[in-house]
Formats: C-alpha cells, structure tokens, sequence
C-alpha cells in the first residue's frame, strides 16, 4: 500500500487536494466575516475563533469538527473558542458550501 501512495506522487495530489480545501473553507469564512483566524492557514487545517454561540449553533445543526481550547459547557455564549477544522482528501465542495450555509 505505501509503495502506491508513494507512486508518480500520489501522496502529493492528495494533500494538494485536502490543502485546496481548506483554502476553500478559509476563504469561505473570510466572505462571511467569521474568519478571527488563530493561524495562517497553510495546510489542511484552519483554525478560527468564533463567539461560544456560533459554536452551540453550528454543533447542535450537526457540524463535525473540535473545539481546540474550551467547552461549549458553562462560560458566556460570547465569549470565543477556537475551532479546528481539518479537511483531507476526499473533503467536497459540497460539504464546505454546506458547513458556510450554516454560518
């Protein structure tokens, strides 16, 4: 199996897949001013703090992805918490216009 991931570049095209859409995702969220981004998106992870509210909102309307340093329990719905979003390779457009639609 590693030799084929490894073969004319695969591994290359798969992260060059999951890198573009979390660039998607990024830009996505700078249009809809949510971006509050923690660090520069440089690979296939954002990470982007929003009010504790938007996160109750997002997670109870089945958005999947980790709160990096704090609870959606106890705390001010204003106060901000960091999301870690991860895309990978078989991350859709589809999937991202769906995550922003929620925004």
């Amino acid at each position: 199996q590693m030799a084929a991931y490894l073969a004319e570049d695969l591994w290359l095209d798969l992260a060059g897949r999951a890198n573009r859409a979390a660039d998607r995702l990024a830009d996505g969220l700078q249009l809809r001013n949510r971006g509050g981004f923690v660090q520069p998106v440089e690979a296939n992870m954002v990470f982007a703090r929003w009010p504790r509210s938007l996160h109750r909102h997002l997670l109870s309307a089945g958005a999947d992805y980790y709160l990096w340093d704090g609870t959606l329990d106890g705390g001010p719905e204003e106060a901000p918490l960091t999301a870690r979003l991860v895309c990978d390779w078989s991350t859709r457009d589809d999937g991202i216009d769906a995550f922003l639609d929620l925004i």
